[in-house]
């Protein structure tokens, strides 16, 4: 079988990994941690290819995410699913967590970024999306969260900008030129997102963090 994901998490001290049929597998965790005596737990996730996964809420969820477009959120003490989205035309090929400010202020907890040039914006309490950024000219390549604002910056291959406020999901401007290389140079946070599933990575963990193609 092949193995498309494969990470650890260090909340839950949890071996996670994905499979090209779909399947989940984790475990073992530490010593007592709920849903996992007996070892391993594997069960059918998706139809198509595990491309992400990741644990949220202290441990208590898993994300899962397919070639298909599909995230799927689990209990992590049952192992099972909690809700379905389906927001993305086309696999999802990353997660991304914004800046701590961002989450606590704006309520948003994770993105996922899609190879159909869309990045949604989900929130936990409830479980919910809260903005989906679209319509982008070209690939994406970098994400710039402004955490003293609401504003994300989305640059996209062709070095077009893409100006979107969070809290409304409303597209406030699209800069291109010189302009662009100004306006970056003030932003602190940058997420630079992959254009390919990247297989054996863990997902990106946003803050002040620079992840790299």
């Amino acid at each position: 079988e092949v193995m498309t994901v494969s990470q650890f998490d260090t909340t839950t001290c949890s071996v996670l990994r994905g499979y090209a049929s779909g399947r989940v597998c984790v475990g073992p965790t530490r010593s007592g941690a709920p849903g996992t005596a007996g070892g391993p737990y594997f069960w059918q996730a998706h139809p198509t290819s595990v491309q992400w996964m990741m644990v949220v809420e202290e441990g208590k969820l898993l994300l899962t995410a397919a070639a298909d477009g599909t995230l799927k959120i689990w209990d992590m003490q049952r192992f099972s699913i909690v809700k379905t989205f389906k927001c993305h035309v086309g696999a999802i090929v990353r997660f991304l967590r914004p800046p701590v400010e961002i989450c606590e202020r704006l309520g948003v907890a994770f993105c996922t970024v899609g190879a159909d040039r869309t990045v949604v914006c989900y929130s936990l309490r409830p479980l919910a999306v809260k903005a989906t950024f679209y319509g982008h000219s070209e690939v994406l390549s970098s994400l710039y969260w402004m955490a003293e604002t609401d504003y994300v910056y989305i640059l996209c291959a062709d070095n077009t900008l893409y100006i979107w406020a969070i809290s409304t999901g409303t597209l406030e401007r699209i800069v291109r030129g010189p302009s662009v290389d100004s306006i970056l140079s003030e932003c602190l946070t940058v997420d630079q997102i992959m254009t390919s599933p990247l297989q054996g990575a863990s997902p990106a963990t946003g803050g002040f963090s620079e992840s790299q193609f």
